[in-house]
Parts: structure tokens; C-alpha cells; sequence
């Protein structure tokens, strides 16, 4: 068995400080995915807190910490970022063949929280040696995606390159032009992402595109690529066939979509049942556990819930996250300060069924 990874505990522990204090949008500017990079977590101390009982609002620091909670200590998350830390560390300092990754996965499984946190310590790692560079760029697939025109416009709006409108009244004018008034931006994202020296393009949702669409970009992303020493990271449902279909409609010569493969982390529902993998889910729910910050929450209260929040969401991150954080922030306004079965079942996620006798753990 291989021994561990030195850079594996760094890489998870910079994944799990990652900021909460942030917009979508401004995970894809510069400056909201600098603050996102660069800054760490830090829990409130409950000592320094309201006491249980006080009427808070939702700008109590324990409402707005219980809100978003990060656990990656579980081996699929583990390995997908040491994978990815050694991906782009021999990226680095290549000169050509650079590899990028793919992101695949069910809804709710993990996917685009797994993808930045990859670009956080990437970025983290560059900047202990260098302070003037643009290491990430991190974009979704854009809604208008069938020209090369339109992908770059979005490069460029995180890079601060592309101009808004000033006004409402500019807007609809926009709206209503057929061809748009908005410049050729290639020249200036392709002067900052060169002298930047960027390294990693960061795609999400490109499940929300087509395989036409996704054929647009290929070209480009190869041209970064060796031009620029870029490697992206795609990310959404059905990645890997997707990428495999534009591939071939990108590059006459691929015959064979299993030669363009990037190395694929595949993210899927985590198993509890039926004697499959009973240990990840408990250390999952422990792990959301040790982060709740309630005045009467003791060992154990979460996790002996495991089974119950297993059939409540399918083994899915994204919906567990969801019904424990709106049962703590329940607990903090109730002053119940706990979390308990009756509780959760009062929580609407809109996933499983919420019948306490047919799911009660």
C-alpha cells in the first residue's frame, strides 16, 4: 500500500477553510474568487456568542456559519484533491503534455464545491512563491455558448476585461440589438492571461450546454493549453460523455473518444445500507457534526441520526448539507439549541420521503 501523500493533508486542509461570506457571483470575478482563495474559515467561539435564548437575526456570526457547512474528510473527496494536487503540481513546471481533469457525478453529489476547493489550493500553492500572478480563472459554461465569442466574454468578465452596462436604459438597449455592442476580447484576455501566467481554467455546469456548444470551446482550451500552459478542469453532470462527444466533433482526427480522455474523478451518492461501505456516511455526519456551533449540541446527537439522513437524501452532499444547516440555524432561533429527529423532520428539502416511521435511524 502506498504510503500518504505529504501533500495531501495541506490540500484538505485548505479545502476546508475555504470563506462562506460570498455571493455566487462573485465566486466568478477576480476579486470575490481572490477572497475566496486567500482567506480562511474561522468558526465563531460560542463563548463569544449570544447566549442560548437570545433573539438573534440573520446576521448573528452562529446563524451565518451554521448556514454553509464544509466536510471533505471522507476518501472519495480526499483522493479526488490529491489527484488533482498532483495533476497540477507536475503542471507547473512542464513545458508541454499538460493534463487536465474532469468532474463527474450526480446532482448534489459534490462536484462544484470539490472543483473550487482544487482551484483554492492550487492558487494557495502558487502564491507562497509568487504574489503577482492570476493562477485561476474560474467561470461557468455561459448561457450563450455557441460561439468561441461568448466563452471568452466570460473568461473576460472574470478577469474585469469586459464592460457592463452602465444603466438600466443600456441594458435593454443592448437587449434589443441584434448584433451586440460588445468587443472582440481576445486580445486583451489573451495579453492578461499570458502575463498573469494563469494555470488553471476552472469550467463549471457544462451540463447546461450542448455537445455542439462544448465543441466551440475544445479549441480554445487547447490552444490556452499550449500556448499558455493552462489546463481546465471541466465540471457538471455527465461530464465525461459530454467531453468525449465534443471531442470528437472538435477534432476530425479523434477517432476514438477513449484516446481524448482526461483523467476523471467521478463523485456519486455515498452507500449505507445492505452491509456497502457502512463507515463514510457516519464519518460524514460526524464530521458536519464536530463543525455546528449550538450552545446544547453534545456528542452524538447528529450522528446517531445517520440512518434516518441517509434516506432523507440519498447519500447526496449537497441535500444532507441543506437539512442539517437549516436545522441548526431552526435550533438557534427556537433557543433549542440541539439538534433532534423531530427537528429534522420539520426541514423541507424537497428529495425523499419525510415519514419519521419509515425512516427513523
Amino acid at each position: 500500500m502506498p504510503k500518504t501523500d505529504t501533500q495531501q493533508p495541506e490540500a484538505l486542509r485548505r479545502a476546508v477553510l475555504a470563506p462562506r461570506l460570498l455571493t455566487p457571483e462573485m465566486l466568478v470575478r477576480l476579486d470575490g474568487w481572490n477572497y475566496f482563495a486567500r482567506t480562511d474559515l474561522k468558526p465563531p467561539d460560542l463563548r463569544d456568542c449570544a447566549p442560548a435564548g437570545t433573539k438573534v437575526d440573520d446576521t448573528d456570526p452562529r446563524v451565518i456559519y451554521n448556514g454553509h457547512l464544509c466536510v471533505v474528510n471522507i476518501p472519495v473527496i480526499e483522493q479526488a484533491i490529491l489527484d488533482a494536487a498532483r495533476v497540477y503540481g507536475t503542471n507547473i513546471t512542464r513545458p508541454q503534455g499538460l493534463l487536465g481533469m474532469a468532474l463527474d457525478g450526480d446532482d448534489g453529489t459534490g462536484k462544484t464545491f470539490l472543483l473550487r476547493a482544487i482551484g483554492r489550493d492550487f492558487q494557495q500553492r502558487i502564491e507562497k512563491q509568487y504574489s503577482d500572478r492570476i493562477p485561476v480563472v474560474h467561470i461557468l459554461a455561459p448561457h450563450n455558448a455557441d460561439t468561441e465569442q461568448a466563452w471568452l466574454w466570460e473568461i473576460g468578465q472574470f478577469l474585469g476585461l469586459a464592460p457592463e452596462p452602465k444603466s438600466l436604459a443600456e441594458a435593454m438597449q443592448w437587449a434589443q440589438t441584434k448584433q451586440p455592442r460588445y468587443p472582440d476580447l481576445k486580445i486583451p484576455v489573451m495579453h492578461v492571461l499570458e502575463h498573469a501566467k494563469t494555470r488553471m481554467l476552472l469550467v463549471d455546469d457544462i451540463h447546461r450546454i450542448t455537445v455542439d456548444q462544448l465543441a466551440v470551446f475544445l479549441p480554445l482550451s487547447d490552444y490556452l493549453r499550449n500556448k499558455f500552459g493552462i489546463a481546465t478542469i471541466y465540471c457538471g453532470t455527465g461530464a465525461t460523455e459530454i467531453l468525449h462527444a465534443a471531442r470528437l466533433k472538435a477534432n476530425r482526427y479523434a477517432k476514438d473518444p477513449q484516446r481524448n480522455a482526461l483523467p476523471i474523478r467521478r463523485l456519486d451518492p455515498i452507500p449505507f445500507k445492505n452491509g456497502v461501505d457502512l463507515e463514510t456516511w457516519p464519518r460524514l455526519v460526524k464530521g458536519f457534526e464536530k463543525q455546528l456551533r449550538l450552545h446544547r449540541l453534545t456528542e452524538g446527537d447528529l450522528t446517531r441520526h445517520a440512518t434516518y439522513l441517509h434516506q432523507r437524501t440519498g447519500g447526496r452532499l449537497l441535500y444532507l448539507s441543506h437539512l442539517v444547516c437549516q436545522a441548526a440555524q431552526a435550533a438557534i432561533y427556537t433557543g433549542e439549541e440541539t439538534i433532534t429527529l423531530e427537528l429534522l423532520e420539520s426541514i423541507n428539502i424537497g428529495f425523499t420521503s419525510r415519514g419519521r416511521s419509515q425512516t427513523a435511524g
